[in-house]
């Protein structure tokens, strides 16, 4: 009896130790020795795998995921799936041949039967002429040659040259042409390309393109709209002058320089968005758009050309972003819709006659003075003053800059205090402001324009805030001081005399 208690004893610990092995003891409860007064036994120590390295028991396709595993000393096995992989095709085969019409087709086929396509580029317009660059593999179409088409298509290809540009004058007063359509190729548009072709009524731009020259699409009278892609980062002067019955244009997003005259005459423009990318916006660029009712210039911009919106009479409001240093010569001339325009803390240069001829332009007054800035300092620029005949004036001490002809012929004005932060005098502010004889002039000033005192014959002193080595170091345009007579200046550290 004895011997059969102690072999039960004996089984049941071995029975034990055979359910803890690799983890499986978790629920079990601690066994105790009958041999010892029922005292507990020591838990046997938690098995941990450690399994080997991955390997594939079965290779995943494009259609199907694999299988590997991985195996403990134990014998316990750990599984995971294998993603699909890609398909892998074979060579490119054409199902379907481009014409000058419609595009063609190629496909290219996997091992598990799937299918992958791709256009093949419309072919060019038969007939066109071109030459084969210097490269020997690529070519530029340079005319229309016997090609009798009023749809004309510039395809990728013509007799096996990849064609990447349209050269100048290549369609030149080419009045038969009704649509144009490029392909990506193409990376320049020439300059004159499609110059006085009246009879273009629609244009698809290529992707591929990144210049238009001057005059590309000028005088195109019948072209109503235009979508800029935005592979293209310059526009070219006159690019799209005269061009009347454009209502529509989409700038693309890598222009950085709007041409001289670019959209110069476009009558049936009503508004433009001018892209993020653009930081000039060149001389005369909108000018004469005369139904343009509003515009849009982002913050990239740093300059305004001469002229940019001269004479856009339906236009009513500009917000000029914060970045603008310069607005050029005449830029908003003769808008005479303009109700308000905005102008930032950054301008540091105002051309000459830029809101000329803008009767409805609403100004700040001070002290018988206009003023126009912005939200926060409506009297950053003093424009002109109300009247013409008083022998003081007070200019504000928020003014940035004298535009020109500000008191041109104050001829009763006696002196002038121009209070510090005033870094500009524009052309001719003081001109023949005969009775003045007395100027004072802070020592932020960094520019006198031209003529800015010419004909103050009686001027004697100039009281400058500033040392003489500062005085010289402003800039003076050519005959800012012309027909003033003799004067000095007197400095913080000494007199100059003229």
């Amino acid at each position: 009896m004895k011997k059969l208690t102690i072999l039960v004893c004996v089984a049941l610990v071995a029975f034990g130790l055979i359910l803890t092995a690799c983890g499986e003891d978790a629920n079990l409860q601690t066994p105790t020795d009958p041999t010892n007064g029922g005292t507990t036994v020591p838990p046997t120590t938690q098995h941990v795998h450690t399994y080997g390295t991955w390997t594939t028991t079965k290779e995943a396709t494009c259609t199907e995921k694999g299988e590997q595993e991985r195996i403990c000393a134990c014998g316990e096995k750990e599984t995971q799936n294998v993603d699909i992989i890609d398909h892998v095709f074979g060579e490119w085969s054409t199902t379907k041949e481009a014409t000058c019409n419609e595009k063609g087709e190629q496909e290219r086929v996997c091992a598990c039967g799937e299918k992958e396509t791709m256009d093949i580029p419309i072919l060019c317009s038969p007939g066109l002429e071109y030459t084969v660059n210097s490269d020997g593999k690529t070519c530029t179409v340079t005319g229309i040659g016997t090609c009798t088409d009023t749809e004309i298509f510039i395809g990728a290809y013509i007799d096996g040259y990849q064609v990447t540009a349209i050269g100048e004058n290549a369609f030149n007063n080419c009045i038969n042409i009704t649509h144009i359509t490029m392909s990506d190729s193409v990376a320049a548009i020439g300059d004159y390309a499609f110059y006085q072709c009246v009879g273009i009524v629609s244009m698809t731009m290529g992707n591929g393109v990144t210049t238009i020259g001057d005059y590309a699409f000028s005088e195109c009278t019948s072209l109503a709209g235009v979508t800029i892609p935005d592979s293209v980062t310059a526009i070219g002067e006159y690019a799209f002058y005269h061009c009347g019955m454009m209502a529509s244009i989409t700038i693309g997003n890598s222009v950085t320089n709007i041409g001289d005259s670019a959209f110069c005459d476009c009558d049936s423009l009503t508004s433009i968005i001018i892209p993020d990318s653009v930081t000039i916006i060149g001389n005369g660029a909108f000018a004469s758009c005369k139904n343009l009712t509003s515009v849009t210039i982002p913050n990239s911009v740093t300059t305004i050309g001469e002229g940019s919106f001269e004479f856009c009479h339906s236009l009513t409001n500009v917000t000029i972003p914060d970045r603008i240093t310069t607005i050029g010569n005449r830029a908003f001339a003769y808008c005479s819709s303009l109700v308000s325009v905005n102008i930032p803390d950054s301008i540091t240069t105002l051309g000459s006659a830029v809101f000329e001829g803008c009767r409805s332009l609403q100004y700040a007054s001070y002290e018988n003075c206009k003023y126009l800035g912005n939200a926060n300092n409506p009297y950053l620029v003093l424009m002109v003053a109300n009247e013409k005949n008083l022998s003081t004036y007070t200019i504000h001490n928020d003014t940035k800059i004298i535009a020109e002809n500000a008191f041109s012929r104050c001829k009763n004005m006696t002196t002038i205090i121009i209070p510090d932060g005033v870094t500009s005098i524009g052309r001719y502010a003081f001109n023949e402001c005969t009775s003045l004889t007395s100027v004072t002039i802070p020592g932020s000033i960094t520019t006198i324009c031209f003529g800015a005192f010419i004909g103050c014959e009686n001027i004697t002193e100039i009281h400058f805030g500033e040392t003489k080595e500062r005085w010289n170091a402003v800039k003076k345009e050519t005959n800012w001081d012309d027909s003033t007579g003799n004067y000095i200046i007197y400095c913080t550290d000494g007199e100059i005399k003229k």
